[in-house]
């Protein structure tokens, strides 16, 4: 072995309370003895009861560390703790022992239990096996993506690109954010850049987290009193990669936590990687500081696919089918559906299941019944006069009121309605849906999109014509009236 026994155990040690938490590490791990032999490690705890539990609840993740430490063919084994003169009696006393102080200590022990799961914050996305830098899933089996198999196009060059340099150079360019629509691989090149990282080196501290799991394990650490365990773990690592920033919106507290985050990363020269549906001067609803930080660093829009990088994209997935599709049928594919890889996806799928289903060939006319079934009637081609009818016809108002510079509820909110969903629906600059909605400055514009997405995290309601509903259940109801045309 390239590395002494002591210095494997410690990093088995690091590994294991990185997948179970700091919690439930040192309440059922922390007092085990480790040795390590070959490829075998033996744990030796105290007593039968700890050595059952620790076989029942922790199997797959020990075994996933070794794995990852120790090579394939590692394997892992427990023990009671053992005096040298007879360790079968050692065993068997242990044993004895647990039996009968089981029943007075199992609520004790499910307290602990629930406690120590109350404030662990499991990483989702470090139990993975990092065998190559394609690392899978243990509950789903589903494969992160690659960043060397992100389709390169001129919609996304320049974010690839510094994805590459950054996993080369580690904090040179921090904060780096990657923002756009869904559907253009932000998650995909996120992915990539903590598997790349991972495969580099096990022992770099990398974490990948969806912004929804920081605020949980957050809240999760806030109220179980566990925020030094939190902040030990998150603020001292050399990759932080977190997804879907915008999800934060009205989290003030979570949003404080993670600039704290961001600035202990920094300092300590760590890389820190982000992705939002948003550029980053849209994103005042976190507020000025965040927004201050991601503007410091380097920031690189994803923009939809365009046809040729479709195209390739077809012909990838389909080749992950066995699908042997023509030029003219990729080309159909790819000009039918908009610029989102997941549509793709969802569209090869499909053909592949009526190809095993009616051992048909994928020609042109079974895509294109396929593709007809898949994209019903969109709103494409959406002009802002458009989204101004269906506001008009859903408020009961005119046109002029809806522009005018009246700033009661009953007009203003609607108004901000319409500019949330002419940035979302059409090609319209901010200039000029400023200016059709009667609008002075652009920032208007921001400043709607902000407050109608702060609307939708808070569960806000409004009127309309003739009932009261939800802000979500607003925009859902005229975004089916413009795609009704």
């Amino acid at each position: 072995m390239k590395h002494s026994d002591t210095e494997i155990v410690s990093t088995l040690r690091a590994m294991l309370v990185e997948r179970l938490g700091q919690d439930r590490f040192d309440l059922w791990l922390s007092s085990c003895q480790f040795t390590c032999h070959s490829q075998t490690l033996t744990l030796i705890t105290k007593n039968a009861f700890s050595a059952e539990f620790v076989r029942k609840h922790f199997s797959p993740f020990i075994q996933e560390t070794i794995v990852e430490v120790l090579g394939p063919q590692a394997t892992w084994a427990i023990q009671v703790g053992s005096n040298e003169g007879n360790p079968s009696a050692q065993q068997t006393d242990s044993a004895r022992q647990a039996t009968a102080n089981a029943e007075t200590s199992s609520s004790e022990s499910a307290q602990k239990l629930d406690d120590a799961n109350q404030k662990t914050t499991p990483q989702q996305r470090t139990l993975f096996p990092s065998e190559d830098a394609n690392p899978k899933s243990a509950k789903t089996g589903r494969r992160f993506a690659r960043l060397d198999a992100v389709v390169v196009g001129d919609c996304n060059r320049v974010a690839v690109t510094s994805a590459q340099e950054i996993v080369k150079n580690l904090g040179s360019v921090s904060p780096f954010m990657v923002y756009g629509p869904t559907g253009v691989g932000k998650t995909h090149l996120l992915e990539g850049i903590w598997g790349a990282v991972r495969q580099q080196s096990r022992r770099r501290r990398v974490i990948y987290l969806s912004a929804e799991q920081f605020t949980t394990y957050f809240l999760q650490a806030l109220k179980g009193s566990g925020l030094p365990s939190f902040r030990q773990k998150y603020r001292a690592l050399d990759l932080f990669v977190l997804d879907d920033l915008q999800f934060l919106s009205g989290k003030h507290a979570t949003v404080v936590e993670l600039i704290h985050t961001v600035d202990s990363i920094l300092r300590d020269g760590g890389q820190v990687v982000l992705s939002a549906d948003r550029a980053p001067m849209e994103m005042a609803f976190l507020g000025d500081e965040i927004v201050t930080r991601l503007s410091g660093g380097l920031a690189c829009q994803m923009k939809e696919l365009d046809l040729a990088t479709m195209e390739t994209l077809v012909q990838r997935m389909s080749q992950r089918r066995s699908l042997t599709l023509s030029e003219s049928v990729i080309r159909l594919i790819a000009e039918t559906l908009p610029g989102d890889a997941r549509q793709v996806a969802g569209a090869i799928n499909r053909i592949w299941a009526h190809c095993q289903a009616f051992g048909s060939t994928p020609t042109e006319t079974v895509v294109q019944d396929i593709l007809g079934e898949l994209t019903p009637r969109r709103a494409t081609g959406l002009r802002l006069m458009d989204i101004e009818r269906a506001i008009c016809s859903e408020f009961a108002m005119d046109a002029e009121l809806l522009r005018s510079n009246r700033r009661t509820r009953d007009v203003s909110h609607p108004r901000m309605l319409a500019m949330w969903l002419a940035r979302r629906h059409t090609r319209a600059g901010l200039a000029e849906i400023s200016e059709f909605f009667g609008r002075r400055s652009h920032s208007t514009v921001l400043s709607a999109q902000n407050k109608v997405d702060e609307w939708v995290q808070s569960g806000n309601t409004l009127q309309m014509a003739t009932q009261t509903l939800s802000i979500r259940e607003i925009l859902q109801r005229l975004e089916a009236k413009l795609k009704q045309g």
